[in-house]
């Protein structure tokens, strides 16, 4: 059975009286560069590695154990992805909400029927007509969904109009951004 090595180990070697094969098994050098890939086939190893050392060695090669580093990029990324996708939801509902208030608040939209309509209207009598909305009503409620954001899913550029905003010193650390608009809120 082959085993394969995360990112960060360039080899190993495991002594005889330990189980090993006694040789030095090292990463590959391709072009000057290490080989992206880390497989030893040495059977006295392969089981000392797989019982010792599981968080850094496996068989399978589309299971290679992250390095703590790739596991702080993959939480970092993750949390950008979280955070992106609930402002891109935010944004679409603020522009459903438009879109409907610009729709019911258009006098000559309002008025004219659709063939659809006009045809409902023969056969029902009548029509309910369509809400009247504020559109100052609507930018406000807008206005206060932007507000109930949580400030950590903000960008840095985000974080700072919104202190400047607040009349706030837009300064510092993330973290400190945060914790000036939550004390303000």
């Amino acid at each position: 059975m082959v085993l394969y090595a995360r990112s960060d180990v360039s080899g190993v070697g495991v002594p005889v009286d330990g189980g090993g094969c006694g040789a030095f098994h090292r990463r590959p050098v391709i072009e000057g560069r290490l080989a992206k890939l880390f497989a030893i086939d040495c059977q006295p190893c392969e089981s000392y590695l797989r019982l010792r050392l599981p968080d850094q060695w496996t068989n399978n090669r589309w299971d290679i154990p992250l390095t703590p580093d790739e596991v702080l990029q993959a939480d970092m990324l993750e949390k950008q992805a979280k955070r992106l996708q609930q402002q891109e939801t935010s944004e679409r509902a603020r522009e459903s909400a438009r879109s409907i208030a610009e729709h019911y608040n258009d006098p000559y939209e309002a008025n004219l029927p659709s063939f659809l309509d006009a045809e409902r209207i023969s056969r029902v009598g009548s029509i309910e007509e369509p809400p009247v909305v504020d559109p100052d009503a609507v930018s406000a409620r807008l206005a206060q969904l932007d507000d109930e954001v949580d400030p950590a899913v903000l960008s840095m550029p985000q974080l700072r109009k919104r202190c400047a905003e607040a009349g706030l010193s837009t300064g510092g650390k993330k973290v400190d951004l945060i914790n000036r608009l939550r004390a303000e809120g």
